[in-house]
């Protein structure tokens, strides 16, 4: 870890939770002693339990894990205010899986290694209206997380040390960000579970009233370990979606986004690859029905990479393409979901998801596989919710039959 950096941005100045979209700030304290004591504490807990049965793997996993995050954030005075908050994540029983650094590789893996980790810990300093300048260790979530996020299914989120300036108003959030370290769902007791870094993010979305939101951004992503040099990349792209209502009740949602990769820093490739994706849907009394195409394209034997995304929220939740293939990956997928009426007694806040993946190669005609994907929700008690999730992916050239089960309960006070 860099140390100095991050210790030193720490006393400098300044830092956030969630960096695109910045929520209101209370008022302002009186002393430094009332900004310390009128801050809230936060405290949650997420229980899952994952299955996962892989052809070509000897054993079935079964890991039981249970997270725990504790944290403070101060009141503002003077226009500073402060974050910290600890995660600990411990296995429930056996670790009948492989957490990627169990040594358990009989199993398939399920990355919620135990471990206890610094989450975050931030200063923020609000220069003027609008404008905030910040440092430290944070969770990063960028516009819908295809290229920067946190991980946030996974147990342990990946998180950023990183200082940046925040510009929010009037329906238009600019960020820039300079990231020294990224902390991996795997752990620091992973080999790459920290990835020092030269990474620069710059990010802009405007508002428009009914349209939607337009958002253009430059990903300049250059890694320094000698194991992940590959995926040092410059991304530039352009997004616009949105959901503006029609007569009748009903809503139509669209997503159109164009960008283009190139190999950065110590690359040893030279590619430049396109990334395409498009999708619409229509919604009206709780049911709501999408479909989509999304294109990874390949140069040069390199797929489009997106190294730093939430990764499991995109391509089948049985993440068999985490890592783009080298011919490319073609996502033709449709959507189903529903959400029981507000006035239902038993009912209230469920919730079903349903996705079906068809999967090829973008160079090649090849016939990856398809997937299977369905989850259910039901929050309770204002505090509290349960899901039941899968994942069935059925492989033809690409990867193994592999399916995924999980039952998650979580509580936050």
């Amino acid at each position: 870890m860099k140390t100095g950096f991050f210790l030193a941005a720490l006393l400098a100045s300044t830092s956030l939770a969630q960096i695109a979209l910045p929520a209101a700030y209370a008022a302002e304290a009186d002393s430094f002693a009332e900004a310390i004591t009128s801050g809230d504490a936060t405290l949650d807990f997420r229980y899952r339990l994952e299955l996962v049965d892989q052809a070509g793997i000897a054993n079935n996993a079964t890991a039981s894990t249970l997270r725990t995050r504790l944290g403070y954030k101060t009141g503002s005075y003077n226009g500073m205010s402060g974050f910290v908050q600890f995660e600990n994540v411990v296995s429930v029983g056996n670790q009948n899986f492989n957490s990627t650094v169990n040594g358990n590789v009989t199993y398939p893996v399920v990355a919620d290694p135990p471990t206890t980790e610094l989450n975050q810990a931030w200063l923020r300093y609000e220069i003027t209206d609008g404008f905030a300048i910040k440092a430290g260790r944070e969770a990063i979530n960028l516009g819908n997380q295809r290229f920067i996020g946190t991980v946030g299914w996974r147990q342990n989120d990946q998180t950023y040390d990183n200082i940046n300036l925040v510009y929010s108003k009037n329906g238009l959030t600019f960020v820039a960000a300079h990231v020294e370290q990224v902390n991996r769902i795997f752990s620091h007791k992973h080999a790459l579970g920290e990835l020092e870094t030269n990474t620069n993010l710059f990010h802009a979305e405007y508002k428009f009233q009914d349209l939607g939101t337009a958002t253009g951004y430059a990903y300049l992503v250059d890694l320094d370990n000698p194991a992940v040099l590959g995926l040092s990349r410059n991304t530039y792209g352009v997004r616009m979606a949105g959901s503006p209502a029609l007569s009748g009740g009903i809503k139509f949602a669209y997503e159109l986004e164009y960008a283009q990769q190139n190999d950065a820093g110590q690359n040893p490739t030279d590619f430049s690859a396109k990334y395409l994706h498009g999708s619409a849907g229509l919604s009206m009394n709780g049911w709501t029905v999408a479909a989509g195409l999304e294109k990874l394209g390949s140069d040069n034997s390199v797929g489009f990479a997106t190294p730093l995304a939430t990764l499991h929220k995109f391509n089948g939740w049985a993440d068999k393409f985490l890592g783009t293939p080298a011919n490319g990956l073609k996502d033709v997928y449709v959507k189903l979901g529903w959400k029981a009426p507000d006035d239902s007694d038993v009912l209230k806040g469920v919730s079903v998801l349903a996705f079906y993946h068809d999967f090829s190669s973008d160079v090649g005609s090849l016939d990856y596989g398809s997937e299977f994907d369905w989850q259910i929700s039901k929050p309770f008690g204002g505090r509290y919710a349960l899901v039941a999730k899968g994942a069935h992916y059925s492989a033809d050239t690409f990867g193994t039959d592999t399916d995924k089960f999980w039952f998650m309960l979580t509580a936050k006070f």
